[in-house]
């Protein structure tokens, strides 16, 4: 295929997951406006795989179609300068978001400086950086308002903790990555003691890994959680829910459940399953008052169970039917992780299976023949590199968050199959949630 054969296969992407992205949309209501601050009844539906296999195409074409255009040094340097993520943090710590909820009309920017107390110019800049890709929008000259994107800053809204969890702790991890990689001690180190993060708050004499740093800090252990709902929200991990056969099992065991997010939108579903959720005590305690206060009836109904522990010694929840792992995996390096598998292979009946929800690596690189059917994922059109590229860059940004948080690291089907192998555990199906997929494993 020619320069320009590729080029025009890629204008011929867009255009036709522009055309059915709409469709998708259109389905529920009309198409989705960026001046709105009323979200499209589509964006906070739980099974979305559809349109996020639209967008993947849509984004990687769009970017590889703008990489390919553009001169290198364009590119490279809009990369290199980013920094759109310190302007988010800005927004999300002063509640700029919330303050433009009480100006539906825009709010000039001298009032609101008086109102957060940042300096007018200063703040124009910023707002500025924000607006121009499409979060906040400048009405009138200095003039800022709510939008489609901005709305999702409100601090009432989830994702305004995670934004701040990802500007804040991993964006300071993230900063100590290239002096960690190359440290003689830290660089060939799969010790979660010893990662970026670690390192970040060496001057603070900080001993532990990332979870002995939330818990020091119950807010931090909350707003953890809270982050995760909005976070799997967004990559659409309750497309689960709809893609799994839940109906045909009665038991589930939530492992490293956090304080349960997932659980509730389980429950609420299922009202035949029954859910156990296990992780550390401080985790559990915390759980069990979020559930007392907001999910009494089904606390009461006796459909949720709590099970402290830790997960690298035991689970204590036997013989159920499922054992659920979500986000789980990618948090621990291979020798934690066989601990973890180890630890809920010892508590499998005999018709128990493993659910191991993560995001799954693949290569970039396009080897003639059925990938899709060796993996059971979808793998893109030419000219489109084979992952998706930058319409899957979430998978990226998550391998090297993981590395900078815990040494660990997103892995292939393949890595995770040979992790199952050894801890006793044998691959059933894959499940393609277009964003993260399901591992389903039994025992062997």
């Amino acid at each position: 295929m020619s320069s320009r054969d590729q080029i025009e296969a890629l204008v011929r992407h867009i255009q036709q997951a522009a055309q059915d992205a709409l469709s998708e949309y259109e389905k529920t209501g009309p198409a989705p406006s960026l001046d709105s601050v009323h979200p499209h009844s589509l964006d906070s539906a739980p099974n979305t795989i559809a349109l996020k296999k639209i967008v993947r195409k849509l984004e990687g074409a769009c970017d590889q179609l703008c990489s390919t255009l553009a001169p290198p040094a364009h590119t490279i340097l809009n990369r290199a300068q980013d920094t759109y993520w310190a302007c988010m943090r800005v927004a999300v710590e002063n509640k700029i978001a919330d303050v433009l909820a009480e100006h539906p009309d825009g709010l000039h920017v001298s009032d609101l400086s008086a109102i957060i107390r940042i300096e007018p110019g200063k703040l124009t800049s910023v707002l500025r950086n924000l607006a121009a890709r499409h979060c906040f929008k400048e009405v009138a000259e200095r003039v800022f308002s709510n939008n489609r994107l901005s709305v999702k800053l409100l601090s009432s809204d989830p994702l305004a903790t995670y934004t701040d969890l990802l500007t804040r702790e991993c964006q300071l991890a993230a900063y100590y990555m290239p002096e960690s990689l190359v440290d003689p001690v830290d660089g060939p180190s799969k010790d979660p003691h010893q990662s970026p993060f670690v390192r970040s708050l060496q001057d603070k004499e900080f001993k532990g890994t990332f979870y002995d740093y939330l818990g020091n800090h119950v807010c931090g252990i909350l707003n953890y959680g809270y982050g995760m709902i909005a976070m799997n929200a967004a990559i659409g991990t309750l497309s689960v829910l709809d893609a799994f056969p839940w109906q045909d099992f009665t038991t589930v065991c939530d492992v490293g459940s956090g304080i349960g997010a997932f659980s509730v939108s389980l429950l609420q579903q299922y009202p035949n399953m029954q859910v156990t959720l296990h992780d550390r005590p401080e985790t559990i305690i915390l759980a069990q008052e979020m559930w007392k206060r907001e999910h009494g009836a089904i606390m009461e109904e006796g459909r949720i169970t709590f099970a402290p522990g830790n997960f690298f010694e035991a689970v204590p929840t036997k013989d159920l039917d499922l054992y659920y792992l979500r986000n789980i995996l990618h948090n621990w390096p291979d020798a934690e992780s066989m601990l973890i598998l180890k630890a809920v292979r010892g508590a499998l009946g005999p018709n128990s299976r493993v659910l191991i929800h993560d995001y799954v690596m693949q290569p970039l690189n396009r080897v003639p023949g059925s990938e899709a059917k060796k993996t059971g994922l979808e793998i893109a059109p030419p000219p489109l590199l084979p992952s998706f590229g930058a319409g899957q860059i979430r998978l990226h940004e998550q391998d090297i968050l993981m590395l900078n948080i815990y040494n660990a690291r997103e892995r292939t089907i393949d890595e995770v199959v040979e992790l199952g192998r050894e801890a006793g555990l044998k691959l059933e199906k894959v499940w393609d949630l277009a964003e993260t997929s399901v591992l389903e494993f039994a025992a062997m």
